[in-house]
């Protein structure tokens, strides 16, 4: 009896408790222990990833992926480039799209040079200089001296010529500069080097128009100076100031000229004189933007290579939309630049959306062979 009430007391029951979670206790103190060892063995074969990811833009991102934390890196490839293995551990890796304001210029475009002018057989020499002829083959000047350049059926073309190239250093330079090669530049006869204006023009590609100055119903208050086609001049001293404009320099493939109303009365003059220049293989790009037909009728006549200027841009910005309606209502449209250094710039920028946009730039040549076809 006496040890049943021992066997019942407190004290002899928290001893059978303490008794029976013993064995608990220490199963679970051996997982515990287990569990962290399991962890730091893991954690020891765990390494860090690092993987490069290119970018279109140049750039290389290389991730770190540890326990701890995650860092991004951006380097220039000079300093950090792919790893080996990197593909095993990024199967794709898609590049950011661009900025939606940003602008795909291609006016960093490796300029293909043109032949140096003048080859042999096509030139002649005279009390004015050499003067562009047919060679004994029947190779043109405009054959050879225009740039490479088509209008492709069922997409519109757009043809731009700066007109005074040569006439300012700082412009001229800023042109080969910043516009692509498809621009066609004028060469001003009044340059202080149109030789080597001309060499310039087509070490970087651009086809080349020699300017022949006259008079436009903005005479006198618009003197187009010593050297130009004028109604009350006669013939002989037309013919000799179209000689000396044609040997400034070799190297163009036509002339641009604004012939308007201005010249009603003087068509037999400008028949010969221009037949002249046709005889020679030139082609003939018309400046005025509402011709009445005539030099066109003579181009056609002499199967002569023949275009026509649409538009004159200036200041406003506004007239680029109207060439590209032209360009899309016409298949073709040829514009003109009156040279500004911010309408070269404003030019540079529209010139950059017209291949989104559908449209091809040529050169001038690329319209005005159009009709020998």
């Amino acid at each position: 009896m006496d040890r049943i009430k021992t066997l019942l007391s407190p004290r002899a029951a928290l001893q059978g408790a303490a008794l029976a979670l013993l064995p608990c206790l220490l199963f679970y103190g051996s997982l515990t222990y287990q569990a962290d060892s399991t962890l730091k063995a893991l954690e020891s074969h765990l390494a860090s990833k690092t993987v490069a990811v290119s970018r279109d833009s140049g750039e290389h991102v290389t991730a770190f992926l540890s326990d701890t934390d995650t860092a991004i890196e951006t380097n220039t490839p000079e300093q950090h480039s792919a790893p080996p293995h990197a593909e095993e551990h990024v199967k794709t890796a898609e590049s950011p799209p661009p900025p939606p304001h940003e602008e795909k210029i291609s006016m960093t475009e490796h300029k293909e040079p043109l032949p140096p002018a003048p080859l042999d057989g096509l030139f002649e020499k005279t009390g004015a200089g050499l003067l562009p002829r047919i060679s004994n083959k029947g190779l043109t000047p405009f054959a050879a001296y225009r740039k490479p350049g088509l209008v492709h059926k069922g997409r519109p073309a757009v043809a731009l010529a700066i007109l005074d190239y040569g006439l300012s250093a700082e412009q001229s330079s800023q042109m080969l500069k910043t516009l692509p090669s498809p621009v066609s530049l004028i060469l001003s006869p009044y340059s202080a080097d149109p030789d080597g204006w001309q060499k310039r023009a087509r070490e970087n590609g651009h086809e080349l128009w020699i300017h022949l100055p006259s008079e436009t119903r903005n005479f006198p208050s618009f003197d187009p100076g010593s050297r130009a086609l004028l109604t009350r001049s006669g013939i002989e001293r037309n013919k000799d100031n179209l000689e000396w404009v044609m040997a400034r320099a070799p190297g163009y493939a036509g002339i641009a000229v604004q012939i308007d109303e201005s010249f009603t009365r003087a068509h037999p003059m400008l028949q010969t004189l221009l037949q002249d220049s046709f005889s020679r293989g030139l082609g003939y790009f018309e400046l005025e933007t509402s011709p009445s037909g005539f030099v066109e009728s003579l181009a056609l006549k002499a199967n002569a290579p023949y275009t026509q200027n649409s538009f004159f841009i200036r200041d406003s910005s506004a007239i680029l939309r109207e060439i590209e309606k032209k360009a899309q209502s016409d298949g073709v449209a040829a514009a003109v630049l009156l040279p500004t250094p911010n309408n070269i710039v404003i030019l540079r920028k529209w010139l950059s959306t017209l291949e989104s946009k559908g449209f091809d730039l040529v050169p001038v040549s690329a319209l005005a062979e159009r009709n020998l076809q």
